[in-house]
């Protein structure tokens, strides 16, 4: 877990002086940062220093949760605020060209868009193979007025990201017009109202670019209706599709979401 393999790294640079320079000297013992210290979350941004130009696995507020134990039974993390979070992406975002893994749990809706808006401006995230974004406070659904267009009007980032393969947005939404191509493995999208979900044409773009698509995870979010006969919808060939998942919505638009694709090898559903 994220807690003992923290305290592991310490205690190697605590043995003694010789342990410590080696620990020190090595930057991918550190490149996995888990920010679950308090603010102003010092331990966290030390082991960014000490990773160098390694590749970082960036993790904010995201949450462990034992097996078998609800959702709502872990341990709360105090909630970030907009300077906080400015912070963090002070040291971020200079290293944008690092990360390979952000995973980002935040509760209030300024905070997601400063969030997204500085990330959106950072540059080019080179080597970036996983983002997620998750918005645990209310309301539910991103609301509309925030949603103009065919989605967010936030882009994810405005250069492309060749290699992002897993993307997961809960709660939020983003420009779906400008997100560039990427054969992605894994698409899970959450709570979204009907002007934040990507056209119909869009998301059908966005499958045929994703042959190797593995697992899609769609609750309460999907392509926007459209008034086309499902049967004149063409279906987008996902031969690797193995994992399913579709809930918190009709039977109607579920059956418009399968008519977006062709999956023979679905195993879970």
């Amino acid at each position: 877990g994220a807690d003992q393999a923290t305290q592991h790294r310490l205690w190697l640079t605590w043995v003694c002086r010789r342990f410590r320079e080696v620990a020190l000297s090595d930057q991918t013992l550190w490149n996995s940062v888990w920010f679950r210290d308090s603010p102003p979350w010092r331990r966290s941004l030390a082991f960014i220093a000490r990773a160098g130009t390694a590749p970082l696995d960036i993790r904010i507020n995201e949450k462990e949760r034992p097996e078998g134990v609800p959702e709502n039974a872990r341990n709360n993390l105090p909630i970030i605020t907009v300077p906080q979070i400015n912070l963090i992406l002070d040291v971020l975002i200079p290293r944008v060209r690092q990360l390979r893994i952000l995973v980002v749990v935040l509760e209030d809706m300024d905070v997601i868009e400063t969030f997204m808006r500085r990330f959106s401006e950072a540059g080019p995230p080179e080597i970036l193979e996983r983002f997620e974004m998750h918005r645990t406070g209310a309301p539910y659904l991103w609301p509309p007025e925030k949603s103009a267009g065919s989605g967010g009007y936030l882009p994810l980032n405005r250069h492309p990201a060749p290699k992002l393969r897993w993307l997961s947005l809960n709660g939020l939404t983003i420009d779906w017009n400008t997100l560039p191509p990427t054969n992605l493995r894994t698409i899970d999208l959450r709570r979204m109202c009907f002007q934040a979900c990507p056209t119909s044409e869009r998301w059908s773009q966005m499958l045929a670019a994703s042959p190797d698509l593995f697992k899609l995870s769609l609750d309460a979010a999907g392509p926007q209706w459209t008034s086309r006969r499902l049967g004149s919808i063409q279906p987008v060939s996902l031969p690797h599709l193995r994992d399913l998942i579709i809930g918190d919505m009709s039977c109607l638009f579920a059956l418009h979401i399968l008519a977006h694709m062709e999956a023979p090898r679905v195993m879970s559903l």
